[in-house]
């Protein structure tokens, strides 16, 4: 039994030899924090999620404060409504010592990673983590991760700039 769409088109021996080119979607990746903001597996993963990356924030905004200290140059770029890249990273933090992250996973779980290599503030900096972050390794140094990030982002001052001291 064959079944005809379109009645008015007529098929030849080639249209029914040639396998359909499959149509590709095009739309913008979705960023899992926005699914986890509302997602249904119950109000106190949303809860914990919110309380979560407040606390990151807070504790953002304590290491620039810290770091600011010694005009230290700084990579702090939100990725929460950037759809240009990575799906899961919210935010990210690095310097020449610090990498310090918060990502959503596919489980709708926010995380915190951190790194810090040689740094100044080390005992201040794990003091405010306590348990909320998880260390990470990197591939490579943290100056050489920097540099790394200055040269594929050009310093881009939306992202990079320097840490000064609040008069």
């Amino acid at each position: 039994m064959k079944i005809e769409i379109n009645p008015a088109k007529k098929q030849t021996q080639d249209d029914e030899d040639e396998e359909p080119l499959r149509q590709l979607r095009l739309y913008p990746k979705r960023k899992l924090w926005k699914i986890a903001a509302r997602h249904h597996m119950g109000k106190n993963k949303v809860g914990t999620n919110h309380c979560l990356e407040r606390i990151f924030m807070k504790v953002r905004d304590e290491v620039r404060r810290l770091y600011a200290q010694r005009f230290e140059y700084f990579y702090d770029r939100d990725w929460r409504e950037d759809t240009s890249e990575n799906s899961c990273v919210m935010h990210t933090l690095a310097c020449s010592t610090l990498y310090l992250t918060l990502e959503c996973d596919h489980d709708y779980d926010y995380k915190v990673y951190y790194h810090l290599e040689d740094c100044p503030f080390k005992e201040q900096i794990l003091t405010l983590l306590q348990r909320l972050g998880t260390p990470k390794e990197l591939e490579s140094d943290m100056p050489t991760y920097f540099q790394y990030l200055r040269s594929y982002y050009k310093d881009n001052p939306l992202y990079f700039s320097h840490l000064k001291p609040e008069e």
